[in-house]
């Protein structure tokens, strides 16, 4: 019996880590001066509750991001839309390109986000 778990053990250890990350951003623009919306980043890794998540807009790191796993079982973190505003600050005309960076346990992707005023 003391076999059999420490199979178990070593097996979720090689679930828990992630060694390559895609991501996806949604959505494809965030309109700031719309009701309601989120910052959410797909990723095709893994969800496993240990896993250390970090959210980051041009280089801002978000305080408060939800992560969760989608219908796949796939790691999802998400912000608010303020939270994501806060980090890009006013800008100049009516568009502007931000760059999103997701961290799973060290390993990081990154995408881009057209934001809206």
């Amino acid at each position: 019996m003391k076999t059999f778990f420490a199979s178990l053990s070593f097996v979720v250890v090689l679930a828990g880590s992630v060694s390559a990350l895609e991501i996806r951003v949604a959505p494809r623009t965030l309109v700031l001066s719309s009701n309601g919306g989120k910052l959410t980043v797909h990723t095709d890794a893994p969800y496993y509750p240990e896993a250390q998540v970090s959210l980051w807009v041009d280089g801002v790191e978000l305080d408060e991001v939800a992560v969760f796993h989608d219908d796949c079982g796939n790691l999802v973190a998400q912000a608010s839309k303020a939270a994501a505003a806060a980090a890009i600050g006013d800008f100049k005309g009516k568009m502007k390109r931000v760059t999103v960076t997701l961290v799973v346990d060290g390993v990081s992707a990154s995408g881009h986000l057209r934001v809206k005023k």
